[in-house]
């Protein structure tokens, strides 16, 4: 056997399943917050009754936060939601229109508005199909 062998906690993979820590809106941007689960802990999936075992926290950005990924769905606080963290995904535009081939960074409900090109905030994609204010984009998800 190896010494000190490497387990990857997750591998590579486009959705990742978290747990609300707020309610969460689908189409739209999450965060890993602070009270995430501890490193090294449980591996796999967690039982409905121990979500807190394996899942990662999840929660509502900042303004022009780095971003987790898309919820898949609308959630309730303490329950689980799947999180989109590769490809091109539908998200949620907020109160400015997106063009397609800009980037995106997101508001402070994790809806998509047009990249500010400031070091104070992070593009956490590529828009591919721009849409109006609260519409829908086609977005290609940076990492």
């Amino acid at each position: 056997m190896p010494a000190n062998e490497v387990i990857p906690v997750y591998e590579v993979a486009d959705r990742i399943t978290g747990e609300a820590t707020a309610n969460i809106t689908g189409k739209r941007f999450v965060v890993v917050n602070a009270t995430s689960r501890t490193a090294g802990g449980t591996k796999g999936l967690a039982p409905d009754s121990a979500p807190s075992a394996v899942n990662y926290k999840v929660s509502v950005p900042a303004a022009g936060a780095k971003c987790f990924g898309v919820a898949m769905w609308d959630c309730p606080s303490g329950s689980k939601v799947p999180v989109i963290r590769e490809g091109i995904v539908p998200v949620e535009v907020g109160a400015t229109p997106v063009v397609a081939g800009t980037q995106v960074e997101v508001d402070s409900s994790g809806r998509v508005i047009p990249w500010g090109a400031t070091i104070a905030t992070q593009p956490v994609g590529y828009c591919c199909a721009g849409a109006a204010a609260a519409g829908t984009a086609e977005i290609a998800l940076y990492k």
